[in-house]
């Protein structure tokens, strides 16, 4: 699970450069190399997402 937030923490990084008449928003671009394991988490946690969504609808 610290690797999905790390992952994520990676993807929403995003630097502010101020040019002279516009201020541009750059994202960080680094190399991102996704394990087997960063899969896994992300497939659990949308399952866990999926089966919580299942779980409210049967409750109705």
């Amino acid at each position: 699970m610290q690797s999905l937030l790390q992952y994520f923490g990676i993807l929403s990084a995003a630097s502010v450069e101020k040019d002279k008449d516009e201020a541009s928003v750059t994202a960080e671009s680094s190399e991102l190399e996704l394990s087997e394991e960063t899969f896994c988490d992300i497939g659990f946690l949308l399952s866990m997402i999926n089966l919580n969504i299942w779980v409210k609808d049967r409750s109705k």
